[in-house]
């Protein structure tokens, strides 16, 4: 891609939605269920090397992921933001930590990948891609 050899990626923040998307793989003990994360950053060439900073962070309420998952999540080094105790709360932290890594990260040398099947960061998406 003649983009991508121009502008190298430098920084990829994945945003996780937990809650609505890959719990329920992890609640059964299915260590699988973190392939499809990593096929999708290797083929947009965002492997984990020395020269991309990845971060993953996952959001949820507290008490939502299970201990056992949680081990999971540390072995793949996947950073658990707790936040308060509902749904439109776990959405909201998702937003700000969004918005926090556009201001400090250039935009042209970050990859955002979001992962959810809520509708809220539809506006969000937008604004990564400015």
């Amino acid at each position: 891609d003649i983009y991508r050899d121009a502008h190298p990626v430098k920084h990829v923040r994945v945003l996780w939605d937990i809650e609505e998307v890959g719990l329920r793989d992890l609640q059964q003990k299915n260590a699988r269920a973190m392939e499809p994360l990593k096929l999708a950053l290797d083929s947009f060439g965002y492997a984990r090397t020395p020269d991309t900073d990845i971060n993953i962070v996952s959001f949820a309420p507290p008490g939502t992921i299970p201990t056992y998952c949680m081990n999971v999540l540390n072995d793949l080094r996947v950073a658990v933001v707790n936040s308060k105790s509902n749904k439109a709360a776990t959405d909201h932290e998702l937003k700000a930590h969004a918005a926090r890594e556009m201001t400090v990260l250039s935009p042209k040398e970050t990859a955002f990948v979001i992962i959810s099947s809520n509708k809220a960061f539809v506006s969000t998406v937008k604004e990564c891609r400015e």
